[in-house]
């Protein structure tokens, strides 16, 4: 490393519950995945660390992407 920071440096950004992130769980918002846990992280979020981003949580989504406002999570709204 040269020591300047990357360019997202600071930014904090949130991951969908269907991006795999390693060692957090994957449910893509459905109880059938709710033990799941990801061994790897998917390329957005590799690259997201790779330009310093600070990923802070994930974020609840309709069943299997099957929707835009989730009302259809196993999880509730």
């Amino acid at each position: 490393m040269d020591g300047k920071a990357g360019p997202l440096a600071g930014m904090v950004v949130s991951i969908k519950d269907a991006i795999c992130v390693k060692d957090e769980p994957v449910t893509c918002g459905s109880k059938i995945l709710e033990d799941f846990v990801s061994i790897y992280d998917a390329t957005v979020v590799r690259r997201l660390r790779n330009a310093d981003a600070i990923i802070i949580g994930k974020n609840n989504m309709d069943e299997f992407a099957m929707g835009s406002s989730t009302e259809n999570s196993a999880y509730g709204v």
